[in-house]
Formats: structure tokens, C-alpha cells, sequence
């Protein structure tokens, strides 16, 4: 009987390891260098909107130490003691006066708006306190403080 012979040889692709090769080639290694940078483009965009909402939340909370801050001076120094915002834009500054005489900066940046009403709230040394609403708003992002009026605590809304 006589036929045909048919040899068949394993073949690889393009990827293949040839007897004597070893790693990678030149063109998989770009390749998988575009890719990585690829995937670091797209999680830094995913990232921007999130850390922004971190520092909006970070500057909102100190805003509130500061209210609680003038509250326990008012308490432990025994005087009432009031909390006033001056200035404007990156001069801003809040103003404790009574048992202690200080000035923070408000730490704004381009087109933030902080707007303290009334312009002065006291804290009295029982621990209550004049009604008073800080509003503070970066871009379309915006959060109240309000003081509570019998325990003088900032509550953030």
C-alpha cells in the first residue's frame, strides 16, 4: 500500500519560542508598555473627580474644627466667645475674639464663596450659641454648617 505521508509539526504563532530564544521580543514589550500607559491615562481621569470631592470634603470639616474650636474656648476660658469672618477671597481670615485673640485663614481658592450669616456668632460659656449658617461652595459642589442653638455645635449638612 502505498500512500501519502503526512508529517504533521507543531507550530506556534507569532509568539512562539524558537529553539535558542528566550523573553520577550522587542515589539512585546512596547506593546505592553502602551497598554500599562494606556491604563494609567484612564485610572488618573477616573481619579481627578474623586480627589476633588475628598478636598472639598477635607476643607469642610476644618471650617467646622474651627467653629468647634471657638465653642471650647468659650467653655474652658469661662468668656463668650465670638467667630466673625473678614476678609475676602484668598484673604479671607476667621476672627476669634473674647478669651483668646486669633486669626485662620479660610484657605480659599479661585471662585470658592464662603458666606457666614450673621457676620459674627458668639459661643457662650455653657455651651450654647447664637444661630449662625456658614454655606460654602466650590463649583457645583456646596455644604452648610449650621450651629446648632442650644449646644452650639456645628452640623454639617
Amino acid at each position: 500500500m502505498t500512500g501519502v505521508q503526512i508529517r504533521l509539526e507543531k507550530r506556534g504563532g507569532w509568539l512562539a519560542n524558537r529553539p535558542g530564544q528566550r523573553g520577550f521580543t522587542l515589539i512585546e514589550m512596547l506593546l505592553t508598555m502602551a497598554l500599562l500607559g494606556v491604563m494609567v491615562v484612564m485610572a488618573g481621569l477616573a481619579m481627578g473627580p474623586m480627589l476633588e470631592k475628598v478636598r472639598f470634603k477635607r476643607q469642610v470639616e476644618q471650617y467646622a474644627a474651627i467653629m468647634r474650636q471657638a465653642r471650647l474656648l468659650a467653655i474652658t476660658g469661662g468668656k463668650p466667645t465670638s467667630l466673625a469672618l473678614g476678609g475676602e477671597g484668598a484673604d479671607c481670615v476667621f476672627q476669634l475674639t473674647g478669651s483668646v485673640e486669633e486669626k485662620r485663614e479660610c484657605g480659599l481658592e479661585d471662585h470658592d464663596v464662603l458666606v457666614m450669616d450673621p457676620g459674627v456668632v458668639t459661643f457662650f460659656p455653657e455651651g450654647s450659641a447664637t444661630p449662625g449658617l456658614l454655606t460654602f461652595t466650590r463649583s457645583e459642589r456646596k455644604a452648610l454648617i449650621r450651629l446648632d442653638l442650644l449646644t452650639g455645635r456645628p452640623e454639617i449638612e
